[in-house]
Formats: structure tokens, C-alpha cells, sequence
């Protein structure tokens, strides 16, 4: 999966904006020469516009719930971030939100994320990393607008469930920074071992070595249609940027995700996973 600079929202809001201005100098204008008819006509356009675009920024700016993809064992490779969420384990979730988004205009900031009940081991401490991951950025938002001098920050954070069984649960938050609207995607995620109700790190977990990062390139390549050059991706940045801070794997039940958010790299923004399903050969022995 890849994700890059996404402007929809503001995109949306900007054209909304832009064709009803040109509506209301329309409107003027009938006014202006008694056409009560086509007035009537224009007024009723621009309402049924306004609503449609109101709805295409809400979806572009809010969690994905495609309920027609269900990933699988037997699928190739991860399709989207979803949830994969169960129902018969002895723990559950449930979802929390955080919404600062109705306090100023300038700063807005959004959470949803999940709160695990039931019985898993550790479950409080759990709790408290997960919600700590989800509003990490709450504060920032006043931050960049009063102290760093951007006119506008709106940070929203969407968590999903994308692996819930009894060894491994997987949280992930896709992370949408808009910074005088301007877009810059980001993506993290959470893995807990669900006997121990520890938290697993990647440098723990995995060799990051050259034939990782080569199998990642392959992998991307068939996965998203990205072909990464030697000469802009050399297999060396590739594996650094895996076991970077920015470096990110979490599970599915198709297998292994494993990526990167690239913010500022080759001048691009955005992040990228690959599915390693048999990923056994890259764990370090224990």
C-alpha cells in the first residue's frame, strides 16, 4: 500500500467555495433584472451542490469503513488498512474519541481510537500506549499556529484494529497532518503480544537486512506498481528507512506488513508497506 500527499478535503472545500461564489453573483444579477423564475432555479442548484461537496470533504476526511474488503490467508497481499476485528476472544474493543475539532477555526485535532476490554493480560498499561500513540499530536495543533507561524493546522488520527487473534494484536493509526493545507500523510503502529501483554519493537523482532530490503522493493513493485530504482531508492536507504523511527510493520491476516514513512525523502511525502508473508526467516532468534 502507498499513500501520498492527499489535498481532497481541501480541494473540495476550495472548489465548493469558488463555484458558489459564481453562483451568488449569478443570483445578484437575476435579482437585479426581476428573472424570479431562473432565480428559483439557481437557488435550488446551488443548495443541492453545497450539500454534495459538504459530503465528499466529510468522506475524504474521515476513517475508511469499507466493509466489502475482508483481508484473508489466502489473499497475495494486503489490499488497505482495515479493520479485522473479532468477536470470539476472550478480549474485545471498543472505541474512544477525542474531538478538539469545533474549538478554533485555525487548529483542529481528532482521534478515534480503540480501548480494549475483556481479559488480556496487562490490558490497563496497553490501554494507556495505545491511547498515547492516538492523541500524541493533540497539543500541536495551538502549537504550529501560535508559536511556529502557520496560519492553519488540523490533525486527525483514525485507528483501526487490523489483527485480533490470540497471539498478536495489531493497532494502527493512520495520522492526517494538514499545515496550511497543506497534506502530509503519516502512519504508525502498535503490536502487542497478546500472551505476555507486552509491546513488540521492530529492532527486537526483525533482521533488517539487504535481502529484506530487496524483498521489500519486489515486493512494492508487484503490490503497488512502484518501481523503486537502485538509483533513487539504493537498497541500502531502503533498509535504514525500514528500521528507521519512521519504520513501520504491523499484522494482518494476510501476514506481515512492513514500510516506511518517507516525509521529506527524494523531496516526496507520504508512506509505503509491503506484505512479507513468510516472514518467519526475518525474525531474530530469541
Amino acid at each position: 500500500m502507498k499513500k501520498h500527499q492527499n489535498h481532497c478535503y481541501f480541494t473540495a472545500v476550495c472548489i465548493a467555495s469558488a463555484i458558489f461564489a459564481v453562483l451568488l453573483c449569478l443570483a445578484l444579477f437575476l435579482i437585479v433584472t426581476g428573472d424570479r423564475s431562473e432565480l428559483d432555479r439557481m437557488e435550488a442548484q446551488a443548495a443541492v451542490f453545497l450539500e454534495q461537496m459538504e459530503q465528499a470533504a466529510d468522506s475524504a476526511s474521515g476513517k475508511s469503513t469499507d466493509e466489502t474488503y475482508v483481508p484473508s490467508a489466502d489473499d497475495e497481499y494486503y489490499e488497505k488498512i482495515t479493520d479485522a476485528i473479532r468477536d470470539d476472544l476472550p478480549y474485545g474493543v471498543e472505541w474512544q474519541e477525542c474531538d478538539l475539532s469545533r474549538k478554533q477555526e485555525d487548529a483542529s485535532f481528532y482521534a478515534l481510537y480503540p480501548k480494549l476490554t475483556g481479559e488480556i493480560r496487562n490490558r490497563d498499561y496497553v490501554n494507556e500506549i495505545i491511547e498515547k500513540q492516538a492523541l500524541l499530536y493533540k497539543n500541536y495543533c495551538q502549537m504550529y499556529v501560535e508559536q511556529a507561524g502557520f496560519d492553519s493546522c488540523h490533525i486527525q488520527c483514525f485507528g483501526y484494529v487490523t489483527n485480533m487473534d490470540s497471539e498478536h494484536l495489531s493497532v494502527v493509526f493512520d495520522q492526517k497532518f494538514y499545515l496550511n493545507n497543506q497534506s502530509m500523510p503519516g502512519l504508525s503502529a502498535i503490536n502487542i503480544d497478546v500472551e505476555t501483554g507486552t509491546i513488540l519493537k521492530k529492532e527486537q523482532q526483525f533482521n533488517y537486512s539487504t535481502r529484506l530490503a530487496e524483498r521489500f522493493r519486489k515486493q512494492c513493485q508487484k503490490q503497488n506498481g512502484l518501481e523503486l530504482s537502485e538509483n533513487e531508492w539504493p537498497t541500502e536507504m531502503l533498509r535504514k528507512l525500514l528500521s528507521s523511527d519512521g519504520g513501520i510493520f504491523f499484522y494482518t491476516p494476510v501476514g506481515l506488513e512492513i514500510g516506511f514513512n518517507y516525509n521529506g525523502v527524494n523531496n516526496q511525502f507520504g508512506w509505503m508497506t509491503a506484505t512479507i508473508k513468510d516472514y518467519e526467516e526475518y525474525l531474530k532468534k530469541m
